[in-house]
């Protein structure tokens, strides 16, 4: 999945998981669960030959959320101003095992790990190269993505946003 698949992911898991080190924990491991469905972004299939436009554009949609995230936050939880901070860092642990390969310019556990969460890659790559199969394909997994970035994005910011204080006792 594109990295604005796993932000959104990673920031609405946190968003709805009270207790925040599981949120955090929940975010980085729904990496792998995302990375278990087939999806489409590899160049060839799109008839690029470069891995950058494809990184560009998902770092973009990735940016463009990470700011409607921010905006759309601002001043939740008056009692909590960490809630924005929060909810970005959740998304880039969502992001974070594909992230580290390129940060350390090495293979990583987690990298590794997310290797065996593409079950599907041996077939696909077969699939692939049949004439007349790529590109529906591709559009049929650009749409299963798209449909788990919105899926994410309701759960981010559906209504209502705040959480019910309880009455005071002594009131």
């Amino acid at each position: 999945m594109t990295e604005a698949a796993h932000f959104v992911a990673g920031a609405a898991i946190c968003r709805h998981v009270r207790c925040k080190p599981l949120g955090l924990a929940l975010a980085f491991a729904s990496h792998f669960a995302l990375d278990a469905i087939p999806h489409f972004e590899h160049p060839r299939v799109l008839g690029l030959a470069s891995w950058t436009p494809v990184v560009l554009v998902s770092w973009l949609a990735t940016v463009i959320v990470g700011a409607a995230l921010w905006q759309g936050f601002r001043g939740e939880r008056e009692s909590d101003p960490w809630t924005r901070v929060y909810l970005v860092l959740g998304g880039v642990l969502g992001g974070l095992p594909d992230q580290l390969k390129w940060w350390l310019g090495r293979p990583s556990l987690a990298w590794e790990a997310n290797k065996e969460a593409h079950w599907w890659g041996p077939g696909y790559r077969e699939i692939t190269h049949e004439s007349g199969v790529a590109l529906p394909l591709a559009i049929g997994m650009a749409a299963l993505e798209l449909a788990v970035i919105a899926l994410g994005l309701w759960l981010l910011f559906r209504a209502p946003r705040r959480v019910p204080q309880p009455p005071d006792a002594l009131a």
